[in-house]
């Protein structure tokens, strides 16, 4: 498991045709990225002191361009890619306005 750490982006919409990568999340101002939203916690509560936990902020995931979006957007992304995992949304209006997860990619 790997933490990567990128400065926050100004908020846009990716382009069509855009990916999913991975789980993200903002914490203090950075994206920190993961397979899944709970490795990241797990990972950053190993190196943050126990008195500032717990350890909160925005979830979303982040494009394969490197763009943190949220999980709504996240969801709409990764359906219009293929990306949802087979059995998890078996026709496209049961994922509307919903919210993405991990689990539905692998």
């Amino acid at each position: 498991m790997y933490l990567s750490n990128m400065d926050t982006p100004e908020p846009n919409l990716p382009p069509t045709g855009e990916r999913i990568k991975e789980a993200a999340m903002i914490w203090r101002g950075k994206i920190y990225t993961g397979r899944r939203h709970c490795d990241i916690i797990h990972a950053l509560s190993g190196t943050v002191p126990q008195t500032e936990w717990p350890i909160k902020g925005p979830e979303g995931f982040v494009t394969e361009k490197g763009v943190f979006v949220d999980r709504i957007e996240a969801a709409r992304i990764a359906l219009a890619a293929g990306q949802v995992a087979v059995g998890k949304a078996v026709v496209k209006h049961e994922f509307n306005g919903r919210k993405l997860f991990s689990e539905d990619l692998y």
